[in-house]
């Protein structure tokens, strides 16, 4: 059985299924990379986790398998993956009830695709992220340490968690972050932060995209960027 993960990474299904005791399969994007996770239960078939419906393609041929492929929300939709991880499950152990409940279900299944129109891969390629802009200026930001507290605290921002005076004030102790100070003043920063603090209240990320007129991933990667931020604590 093949199933889908948007809001869950290769990184939380792994250790969801680690803390459930389950043997399985790290696959990456690419063909090196490929990891076996060892636990307590050793199943009769395998359980894989899968970066990407493209590397799926090769594993889902029809052989008793389970096959958890992360991958973004719009991709997976294009998909026949099975909808038990798709969609949001806002607990922990709740979760953990869904991925119990997937390993379970090894019926043989054969991935298919609908392939995207032209127009769809034209719009998405040409359609502009505010986080395009944090993450490329973030990454040249140096030393390492300071790199790391300047996406933290970007982060808490525009999840709703840091007032807008915190981080102007800590953008005023560094000139050479004027750039990101710039993009964080920014009216669409705000209305970003707005549509994270909606959605968090409705876990409805489209409705919430269509709204505030961003992407339902820009949504999601800054809700779960803080949620692993509050790991790290």
């Amino acid at each position: 059985m093949i199933f889908g993960s948007y809001l869950y990474d290769l990184t939380s299904v792994s250790r969801g299924l680690s803390e459930l005791g389950y043997t399985h399969t790290l696959i990456g994007k690419e063909l090196s990379q490929t990891k076996g996770i060892q636990s307590i239960h050793t199943s009769q078939y395998p359980i894989y986790v899968v970066d990407g419906l493209a590397r799926a393609t090769h594993l889902a041929t029809g052989q008793p398998c389970v096959i958890i492929v992360c991958d973004a929300k719009s991709a997976l939709l294009t998909s026949n993956v099975d909808h038990e991880l798709l969609f949001p499950h806002y607990t922990k152990s709740k979760f953990l009830g869904a991925l119990k409940k997937a390993v379970r279900v090894c019926a043989p299944q054969t991935l298919t695709i609908k392939e995207p129109t032209l127009q769809e891969v034209i719009d998405k390629v040409t359609t502009k992220s505010i986080l395009t802009d944090v993450q490329t200026l973030v990454n040249k930001v140096n030393p390492y340490d300071l790199r790391k507290k300047v996406h933290k605290y970007i982060i808490s921002y525009l999840y709703g968690e840091m007032p807008y005076t915190k981080i102007m004030k800590f953008f005023n102790t560094a000139t050479k972050l004027e750039s990101l100070k710039k993009i964080v003043a920014s009216s669409e920063a705000k209305n970003m932060r707005n549509a994270v603090l909606e959605y968090t209240k409705t876990k409805d990320e489209e409705t919430v995209s269509k709204q505030f007129g961003v992407h339902t991933f820009e949504i999601l990667y800054i809700y779960n960027s803080y949620d692993r931020l509050k790991d790290e604590k």
